[in-house]
């Protein structure tokens, strides 16, 4: 068996060898990205230079790209025009913007180099997984206090996985300020939020009395972010973009404060789920 798993997963990484590398072939300067699929990802695709590819959320578009979608729609990001939908049986055409220069090349590359191999490493693991996850944080270091985050946002987001809803959530801060929430699903949102330095008790609890507890720093030094997003314009995919660099360099550090940056961004339509797992996924 272990064998067969360990077959498995060269096989995925293969898989993310050959992606990267297809990736890299089809590469372009970038007009925008993917922000949401509703529907079935099978169900929509995106033809460059007459190859058919499938598509995926923060996946750089291309002028003169094809996007068509059969019982999906698809909602994309250009890069100074807004957003496009994409509808069954009305495909559309990336057109080029005439006189205006895209300052954004840093980051389209980063979502096609990086992220994209990433997203389908995500995808073949989480084919091997199999059997339901137990009730848990849905990040690594929260049981043993590694996760930091920065001080200043009124609003603060906790995931967990397995178990069973209605979920409740308890935050306590060093100065010993306490704040909870509750909700039906596994993303728990805490309002009005204004954390002391220092360690933050968290807790939670599931409706068949299934607990866990554990904690993170609350940083008074900002982690650093990357650069290769300020120029975008959709500040939604900026954040996303900055989050999911900073999960990457730190993930047993850095990844609860990543969840925090895209949480606090303005929303416009990004399945940010889909942003979630990836940065749990590191």
């Amino acid at each position: 068996m272990l064998k067969f798993i360990s077959l498995l997963k060269t096989a995925a990484l293969a898989g993310v060898a050959s992606l990267a590398a297809h990736t890299a072939a089809m590469a372009c300067d970038g007009a925008g990205v993917v922000k949401h699929i509703d529907g079935d990802p099978s169900d929509a695709a995106l033809v460059r230079e007459g190859v058919s590819k499938p598509i995926r959320v923060l996946q750089t578009v291309c002028v003169g790209d094809r996007l068509q979608a059969r019982n999906a729609v698809i909602l994309i990001s250009l890069y100074g025009r807004g957003s496009a939908w994409v509808r069954p049986g009305a495909p559309y055409v990336v057109q080029p913007v005439v006189g205006q220069a895209s300052y954004a090349g840093n980051a389209f590359r980063s979502f096609d180099e990086k992220t994209m191999p990433d997203i389908q490493r995500m995808r073949a693991e989480a084919r091997l997984k199999g059997s339901p996850e137990p009730f848990g944080f849905a990040l690594d270091g929260l049981s043993d206090g590694a996760q930091e985050v920065n001080l200043g946002r009124p609003t603060f987001v906790l995931r967990v996985t397995g178990g069973q809803g209605p979920y409740e959530a308890k935050m306590t801060d060093s100065a010993g300020k306490s704040w909870t929430t509750d909700a039906t699903s596994t993303e728990l949102h805490f309002k009005d939020v204004a954390l002391s330095p220092g360690p933050v008790a968290i807790e939670a609890k599931d409706a068949l009395g299934h607990k866990l507890a554990g904690s993170f720093k609350a940083n008074p030094k900002p982690a650093p972010y990357p650069a290769d997003y300020q120029d975008l314009d959709d500040f939604e995919v900026r954040a996303a973009g900055e989050a999911i660099d900073l999960a990457r360099a730190a993930p047993k550090v850095r990844s609860l404060e990543a969840e925090q940056q895209l949480n606090a961004a303005p929303a416009s339509g990004l399945d940010r789920k889909a942003i979630f797992d990836l940065i749990e996924s590191y």
